[in-house]
């Protein structure tokens, strides 16, 4: 029997996980072999791989808007970072409250206007002590997952991470990098490219905090797992 067949007729939850501004050249599945994204890895060598699969709009909110609306960001509207979606345009969080799940959004939003995205839940990133951007909600993810019962649930979990402003604290040096071929190794590019290296570490952690709670609450068996990358 395929995976297929196990899920035809079953509402399993479905867990994204989101990472914000990491560059396709920058994935050890890419190629990049000294990228320090062990976890990412490792789920794809046991995931199908979305190899030729493209962004309408390769900025923040037009990019959001469209995998939460499946639509091209000039059908739906945000087309331009910062802009809200047009009146109408159904999302996610609308469709599958629809078939009884319940929609969170844990991290991250940047999109527009709330009353198109109705999420059950909106957990907000939490910042933390000698971090430049805020963490996902690990806690209030916890929570939910432990109290969930029965009722399938979509979580979206939106890191902040590797966005800038990087973490300047780094343990990586230029011999821990492997440089686009388009980005000159100048020492300015080469100490920025150390602290985004440790920013995707960051992403990293917090992607496998993801897979660590599903594990910890008997969730692995029937929930689907994406990972935007």
């Amino acid at each position: 029997m395929s995976a297929e067949d196990d899920l035809r007729g079953t509402r399993p939850n479905i867990v994204f996980f989101l990472a914000d501004d990491q560059s396709f050249p920058d994935h050890a599945i890419n190629g990049n072999t000294k990228v320090p994204a062990p976890t990412t890895l490792a789920f794809s060598k046991e995931a199908l791989v979305f190899d030729r699969a493209y962004t309408g709009q390769a900025v923040c909110a037009p990019s959001r808007s469209m995998l939460y609306s499946g639509l091209y960001p000039i059908r739906n509207g945000c087309f331009l970072n910062h802009y809200s979606v047009r009146s109408g345009v159904k999302t996610i969080a609308a469709y599958l409250r629809e078939l009884d799940y319940q929609v969170i959004l844990a991290g991250k939003s940047h999109v527009n206007p709330s009353s198109q995205f109705p999420w059950s839940e909106h957990m907000n990133p939490v910042r933390e002590p000698g971090l430049p951007r805020p963490v996902i909600p690990l806690a209030e993810m916890d929570r939910f997952i432990a109290n969930s019962g029965d009722q399938p649930f979509c979580m979206i979990v939106a890191s902040e991470y590797p966005h800038g402003p990087y973490i300047k604290d780094t343990p990586f040096t230029a011999s821990d990098l492997q440089m686009p071929p388009y980005l000159p190794s100048t020492e300015g590019n080469l100490r920025r490219a150390t602290q985004y290296y440790a920013s995707i570490a960051q992403k990293e952690k917090e992607f496998q905090a993801v897979l660590n709670l599903l594990k910890q609450h008997n969730r692995e068996s029937d929930t689907l797992g994406f990972i935007c990358r």
